[in-house]
């Protein structure tokens, strides 16, 4: 069965769950403690699967010589897509600048605002080049960046233009593959863990008192989503593509499952096996591709979230001084959040807030304490920001791989 139904059809069912059991003490405690086991299941696989699928990639784009078209098309496609999204949010606003009411930060965690800071640069220059490479490893689970930096290294030493390192190319190509299939099979059981995890959601979620008393600034984040998926992404794809590369709609319902999991999760991570696999097997991106491009949108193309962060900021705003700021301080507002967007990968789960935060810092716009408001919405807000960031993945995986060479058509009767 295809994972787009099987994963539509958990989610309906940890819905219906919710509301039929939903007030079993014992029942919603069992399935919050294994959440975050099935949170860590759902990345087991990633950081084994970007090393090997990014060494194997780049060594790949070495012999075809087509490494700097794709990483100058995934820089493009990222800046592009981000500039794009946060201006239309921005824009947006102005017609329809709503505010967030009725929200009580009773619950939340004040603690949350003070550890949102930019990464220092000791750091972040720690990530890239460590004394211990092997360090690289274990240095964070929340970036797939310093994995990243040794697979290009091992990758830019595998390229097969000698007999003696042949052989490690080709076995380093079938353990991408091998690590493809798991991938697939990850995928697949993905269904299983987004049935509890969306049962989780909603029964922690206070949809009463968060979403239906501010359904006007959800219909805006909803409108914002919605033309961005349904118009900007697959026009952005059809002019980048020349109109050549094919429907962008089945692109979108390629990468559904992906979209789902990141939305329910809050985590682009636990969705990029999904994406890597689905780019893979349903859009038919080749594999030195997916490997390499989709790891590095989720560091570069974090679009969803800056556009997120760019409505829930001037939201923030409105509420608390009544009117909307200039229009140069609202693109001032909309820039600084993509800016940030570029390094709220280092704040897995907080990026929205992360963003926000940073935005009202740098402009010096004081909110008093305002921003908690963000806390408790974070489960929405980084919901949103996470499906579009994994949809921004799948289609510039579609457009780089299409740049590369011609991509395998994909039967639908073949999709995963």
């Amino acid at each position: 069965m295809k994972t787009w139904i099987t994963y539509i059809a958990a989610i309906a069912l940890g819905f219906a769950a919710n509301l039929l059991v939903g007030d079993l003490e014992i029942l919603t405690s069992l399935v919050a403690s294994a959440v975050p086991i099935l949170l860590d299941l759902g990345m087991l696989l990633l950081f084994p699967l970007v090393f090997i699928l990014f060494a194997s990639g780049i060594a790949s784009l070495r012999r075809q010589a087509e490494t700097s078209l794709l990483f100058s098309s995934t820089i493009l496609w990222s800046l592009t897509t981000t500039l794009i999204l946060t201006g239309f949010a921005a824009a947006l606003y102005f017609l329809l600048p709503l505010g967030i009411q009725n929200i009580t930060t009773n619950g939340a965690d004040a603690s949350t605002l003070s550890t949102i800071n930019a990464i220092q640069p000791s750091r972040f220059f720690a990530m890239i080049v460590n004394r211990n490479s092997f360090l690289q490893f274990v240095m964070t689970d929340q970036s797939l960046l310093p994995v990243l930096v040794l697979a290009l290294l091992l990758g830019l030493a595998l390229k097969p233009d000698m007999e003696a390192i042949r052989p490690a190319y080709v076995v380093m190509n079938s353990f991408a593959e091998a690590m493809l299939r798991l991938a697939r099979i990850f995928t697949i059981l993905g269904a299983l863990f987004i049935g509890f995890i969306s049962f989780n959601w909603f029964n922690s979620v206070d949809a009463e008192g968060r979403f239906f008393a501010n359904l006007e600034f959800f219909a805006m984040i909803g409108i914002t989503l919605a033309s961005a998926l349904f118009f900007l992404l697959p026009l952005m794809f059809a002019l980048f593509t020349g109109f050549k590369g094919g429907n962008p709609y089945r692109v979108l319902f390629g990468g559904l499952s992906a979209y789902l999991a990141g939305f329910f999760s809050g985590n682009i991570l636990y969705a990029g096996t999904s994406i890597i696999a689905l780019a893979r097997q349903n859009n038919g991106v080749r594999k030195r591709v997916a490997g390499t491009a989709v790891p590095l949108y989720t560091v570069l193309g974090r679009g969803g979230s800056a556009m997120v962060a760019t409505t829930a900021a001037l939201a923030l705003i409105v509420s608390f001084k009544g009117s909307l700021p200039s229009w140069q301080a609202v693109m001032a507002i909309a820039l600084l959040s993509s800016l940030f967007s570029l390094i709220c990968s280092f704040h897995l789960g907080y990026e929205t807030l992360f963003i926000v935060v940073m935005v009202l810092r740098n402009l010096e716009i004081n909110l008093e304490g305002a921003e908690m408001m963000l806390v408790v919405l974070l489960p929405f807000l980084n919901g949103f920001g996470a499906l579009l960031d994994s949809a921004i993945a799948t289609f510039g995986a579609a457009y780089t791989s299409r740049l590369v060479s011609p991509d395998d058509l994909v039967a639908y009767s073949d999709f995963v």
